[in-house]
Parts: C-alpha cells; sequence; structure tokens
C-alpha cells in the first residue's frame, strides 16, 4: 500500500540567512570556507501527527513481537549455512612502529560466499562479528555474514542470502548493520517491493538460524524515498525510532530523512525531510548516515548542493526543521558518518585540502570550523570515503580508501588537536585486502576491525583487524 509522506518540504533560500565567518588564514581553493554558527531554521516545523492509528495509506510491515510473524521470502533459508575456513592469516608489518594487522576472513574462497563489503562490521557481547557484501552470495547480490571467534581463528556463518528470485528481497546491501532491540539492522541499496531499496531485520530464530523481516520497501517516488545511503541506521537517544537518509526519492528526487517507528507492535516509515531542488542552492542527495546527540539533533551530510555546491553538513531538530552548519566548496565531497566528541562535530572530504585528496575537519561549537589535516603527502593516504571513530585515548582513527605505501589504501590515526597523523597500515602488500571504504570499530581489548572491498587470497575482500 502507498504510504502518506511526512515531507516538510523545502529548505528556505539560504540568501537571507547566510553569515559568512571569516577566519585566520584563509583555506585554498577547494577547502571550505563557510558556516553558520547561530542557529537559522531553515524550514517550516513537521506539524504534529497522531500516530496512535497508523494511517490506512501507510505501508504495513510485520509485527516487531513476533518473530515467528515474518515469513522468510519464498527461496530463502532460515538455516545456518555451514562453517567456512577460519584461520587467520597474518599480515606483515610494514615498519616496526606499525601494529599487526590480522587478516581474519578472505571472501571469495567457495563460490557462495560473499565478495565486496563495502561497509564496516559490528561487533557483539561475545565477540562474535556481523557485516554485509555488496555481491556474492547464493543470488550473487550480497549477503549478511558472521565471524565466530575460535581457538584457530575464526568461522564464516552466511546469516542470509539477498535476492531470491520471486521473493521481493533487497539486494546488494551497501551499509552496514547496527544490533537494535536483539536483531541484525541495515538497509539494501536495490530490490524490495519496488527495486528501490530495502529495510530489514534479523531476528535470531532460537535454533541457530536467522529470519529475514522486510520492514520496508521504499517507492522511490516524489512520497518516499530511494536508494538507502551507504551507512548504518541511527538509533534515537530513546532506543524507540530508527532514523535514515537516502539518495534519492522525495518531493525533489535528491534524497531524503526517514524514519522507522512501532505502532501497535508494527513498523512504520514516513520521511521527515525531502532534500533539494539542488539548482536552488539547497543541500541534495546525501551518501553519509545520520547521528544523534541526547538532546535528539540529528546530524549528517549531504555531498552536493549548498551556496558552493560542494555539499554540507546540516544540522536537524527534533521537530525536523533543520540548518546548515557548514558548507563546501564544488569538489570537496563530504563523506562517512559524522563523529561527535565533547560536543565538537569531526569529518572527512574525500577531496579538497592542500593535495586536493581529502581533509580531517573539525566544527567546535559555537561555530569555529579547523582544518585538522591534509591528506596526499608523499607515502600517505588518499581519498577517505569512511567516517572516523574516537578511541577515547584523545586520537580519532579512519581508512583512506587510496595511498599509502603501495597505493591500496591505509588505517591511519589522528590527534583531536590535528597535525600527528599517523599511518598505522598501507594495504596491497602481498595478498593482503585493497581498497577499504568502512568505518572502523573499536573492541573492548582495543583491537580495531574493517574490511577492504578488494584484495585478499581470492581478491574479493577481507575482514581485517589492527591490535592495539
Amino acid at each position: 500500500m502507498r504510504r502518506k509522506s511526512t515531507s516538510v518540504g523545502l529548505w528556505s533560500a539560504l540568501a537571507g540567512f547566510t553569515v559568512l565567518l571569516l577566519m585566520p588564514g584563509i583555506p585554498a581553493l577547494g577547502q571550505e570556507t563557510g558556516i553558520w554558527p547561530a542557529r537559522q531554521a531553515m524550514s517550516a516545523p513537521v506539524p504534529d501527527k497522531d500516530t496512535s492509528i497508523p494511517e490506512a495509506s501507510r505501508e504495513r510491515s510485520i509485527p516487531a513481537s513476533s518473530k515467528d510473524a515474518g515469513i522468510p521470502a519464498t527461496g530463502q533459508g532460515t538455516g545456518v549455512r555451514p562453517l567456512r575456513h577460519g584461520m587467520p592469516r597474518h599480515g606483515r608489518t610494514i615498519r616496526p612502529a606499525d601494529g599487526d594487522e590480522d587478516v581474519l576472513w578472505d571472501f571469495g574462497s567457495y563460490d557462495t560466499d560473499g565478495q565486496g563489503p563495502q561497509a564496516g562490521v559490528v561487533i557483539d557481547s561475545a565477540g562474535n562479528l556481523y557485516g554485509t557484501t555488496v555481491s556474492g552470495g547464493a543470488y550473487s547480490q550480497g549477503m549478511v555474514f558472521e565471524l565466530k571467534p575460535t581457538e584457530d581463528g575464526y568461522e564464516e556463518y552466511d546469516l542470509h542470502d539477498f535476492g531470491a528470485p520471486g521473493a521481493h528481497d533487497g539486494i546488494q546491501p551497501q551499509g552496514g548493520l547496527i544490533i537494535f532491540q536483539g536483531s541484525l539492522w541495515g538497509t539494501t541499496n536495490g530490490g524490495g517491493e519496488y527495486n528501490y531499496g530495502t529495510v530489514f531485520q534479523l531476528v535470531p530464530d532460537g535454533s541457530g538460524g536467522w529470519t529475514e523481516n522486510i520492514q520496508h520497501s521504499f517507492e522511490g517516488d516524489d512520497e518516499d524515498g530511494a536508494n538507502p545511503t551507504p551507512a548504518v541506521l541511527c538509533p534515537s537517544p530513546t532506543g524507540s525510532v530508527l532514523y535514515g537518509m537516502t539518495y534519492k526519492g522525495g518531493e525533489y528526487g535528491e534524497g531524503t530523512v526517514f524514519k522507522l517507528y512501532m505502532v501497535d507492535g508494527f513498523w512504520f516509515e514516513g520521511v521527515q525531510y525531502s532534500f533539494g531542488p539542488d539548482e536552488g542552492d539547497q543541500p541534495a542527495y546525501p551518501e553519509s548516515g545520520l547521528i544523534t546527540d541526547s538532546a535528539g539533533n540529528l546530524y549528517g551530510t549531504t555531498s552536493e548542493g549548498g551556496p558552493y555546491d560542494g555539499g554540507v553538513v546540516f544540522e536537524m531538530f527534533p521537530d525536523f526543521s533543520a540548518r546548515i552548519v557548514l558548507d563546501f566548496l564544488d569538489g570537496s565531497t563530504p563523506m562517512g558518518n559524522l563523529l561527535l566528541v565533547n560536543d565538537n562535530i569531526y569529518g572527512v572530504t574525500e577531496r579538497s585540502g592542500a593535495h586536493h585528496s581529502g581533509t580531517v575537519f573539525e566544527i567546535s561549537r559555537p561555530g569555529s570550523y579547523n582544518h585538522l589535516y591534509s591528506f596526499g603527502s608523499r607515502g600517505d593516504g588518499i581519498n577517505p570515503q569512511a567516517g572516523l571513530l574516537y578511541g577515547n585515548n584523545g586520537y580519532l582513527y579512519g581508512t583512506a580508501s587510496g595511498g599509502g605505501m603501495y597505493g591500496f589504501g591505509t588505517v591511519f590515526s589522528e590527534s583531536l588537536g590535528g597535525g600527528a597523523d599517523l599511518t598505522l597500515w598501507s594495504f596491497g602488500s602481498g595478498d593482503d585486502g585493497s581498497f577499504p571504504t568502512s568505518n572502523l570499530i573499536l573492541g573492548p581489548d582495543g583491537t580495531l576491525y574493517g574490511t577492504t572491498v578488494f584484495g585478499g587470497l581470492y581478491g574479493h575482500g577481507t575482514v581485517f583487524s589492527i591490535g592495539p
């Protein structure tokens, strides 16, 4: 059934609100230049809606309270597949000062294994790792995998294969997973009933298997989003709502902010914001996910739009009015989720900077922009595509998709104050992984975990760790 949109409509024109701050040391051409430190409402608040009774035009999903209610699509199995090889390969230490890298899994070791993990992994309390691959699996449309630690390494389990024929299942998951209310949640870029992507839930069935529930199929019209961004969903501070963004769809076809909420045991989706139009200097085409602070404000980026058409950092308030916090010059391309540390916002751009190879930036309140690092020095990483991780030791950690000693990407650390970038690992030596585009996570013992899209023994990507 079609669902009535709750879009708030246009971002109001920027011209009347622009307050361009001139900071010491104007950045070079292609770097960020402007910020709005004062709250400026960019749209009208969303009218309060009575959600006690689901709207008849909204799409109903399966009851969340019943694990048995979400019947898997025809042709999709729920049992755990036999474990695969699990002995980790140990990468070489490139420099004596670097940490040890372990390749925990090489994708593509059997015909129906996953291939090309673009997102990172998530870890549970037992140390099991969960993630997605954008291709491979039984139907060549991606899979959800689990890596279980053993005495000898890791065992892989195939939890779900996307794209079963005739099942209206999602395909090609580009984003990562979250563990939410005891289940795994994620999105697919395509597939579903309308072929514009899905939100899915994997529920453990109590006997070692998993059941997939498709909680929403995006319709791709002016009242719904299309093609979820390659990022994890964002739970609200209360844990009752999930937020996300789509790259396309919505009123102007240039992306949306959506939320998933529960009514009477059913999950419903509503568009809360439509980005664009790009030609009107409005933010457009988000490629990252959302984060939230304790007050329920959302923060994210768009890859295009804004006064200089280089994308923006935005803040969205609980009433879904919004403001632009930082705008970028054309070609900067902010990527990955933002990070909040001590009320400061941290992020990366894929391009711009002194070498036009990407930057790490900080926005400190009440609105000071700090350029922390420019990628692209000799032997350095280039073109970061994933957000940053805070290690609770005063350092930020991330991945660069290219560059490094071998040209296939790096894992790096950066001090909160900037200027102390250190390459922890350069990918591409021998049969190591290559082209990391995922965020990193931190294990309880200080180990970093991530993925590479390519490389490894079979050329189809890896899951790796770097010890403390």
